[in-house]
């Protein structure tokens, strides 16, 4: 079901309620941006940030200017590559030049290391 929620015709308890399920992950708000720092609805999008293989908006918060992405991502690099560096038997330099053949990209036989080490 469906259903529009106007944030600024509810009052503070009704809003704090619906912080408080976004934040337990009960309420599932696609856009409801609500700042980490200091808990606050209100927050306005504020550019977009680009890394080599994908884009998250950004959010600044009002009330105190935190500038945010929801769900950063804690990888840089993509779970397919992560996945085949992980599951690959080979040397972590003939890994590294089959990742870089395959996926197109530049990475060390470092990278490769930690990535097998942190899966």
């Amino acid at each position: 079901m469906k259903f529009e929620i106007d944030l600024n015709k509810l009052n503070d308890d009704e809003l704090e309620l619906i912080v408080q399920l976004k934040k337990r992950g009960m309420l599932n708000i696609g856009e409801l941006a609500i700042c980490p720092k200091c808990s606050s609805y209100q927050v306005i999008r504020n550019g977009k940030r680009k890394s080599r293989y994908k884009t998250k908006q950004r959010y600044k918060c009002k009330s105190c200017n935190y500038k945010f992405t929801l769900n950063p991502s804690k990888n840089r690099y993509p779970s397919d590559i992560r996945n085949f560096v992980i599951k690959s038997k080979l040397s972590l330099r003939k890994t590294r030049d089959e990742v870089n053949k395959r996926f197109n990209i530049n990475m060390s036989h470092v990278t490769v290391l930690s990535i097998k080490k942190l899966g």
